[in-house]
């Protein structure tokens, strides 16, 4: 047996993974958090470029782990600003009106 992908907590750093390619051809469109991962597997994600790239290069050890927390901690500041963003966009909508 694989991983969970749900235990990858992909989505907390706003990674949506859309689908896997199994090793074998087979490919898992739309995921969800109980699909197993394999060795093999190749996921097809969607997300800022920054983070995509941080990603694919590290590593599954402490390291990775404090990774992971940082980039938890930067997508809730983006989420923070883009929801501030988007405030500010819909009361400059109501003011035309």
């Amino acid at each position: 047996m694989g991983k969970a992908l749900g235990d990858c907590k992909l989505l907390e750093e706003g990674v949506t993974i859309l689908g896997i390619y199994r090793k074998d051809e087979h490919y898992v469109g739309a995921p969800k958090s109980d699909t197993e991962l394999y060795e093999g597997d190749t996921l097809v994600l969607y997300g800022r470029g920054r983070r995509l790239q941080e990603l694919s290069e590290r590593e599954s050890d402490s390291r990775g782990e404090a990774a992971h927390r940082d980039a938890v901690s930067d997508q809730e500041k983006h989420v923070k600003e883009q929801d501030r963003q988007e405030a500010e966009h819909e009361a400059e909508q109501k003011k035309k009106k």
